[in-house]
């Protein structure tokens, strides 16, 4: 019963969404930093 357990939750634990760190530039669609304000390749400022 332990094993049946601990298996499923390592299974639920394995299916959490992991926050992304990068976005595209709307504009050159280049990845940029989730926190950035401006692209660092074409300068557009994003808010």
């Amino acid at each position: 019963m332990f094993m049946l357990i601990k298996s499923y939750n390592s299974l639920r634990e394995a299916e959490e969404e992991v926050a992304p760190i990068t976005k595209n530039c709307i504009t050159c669609a280049m990845e940029i930093p989730v926190d950035a304000k401006k692209c660092g390749y074409c300068g557009e400022t994003h808010f």
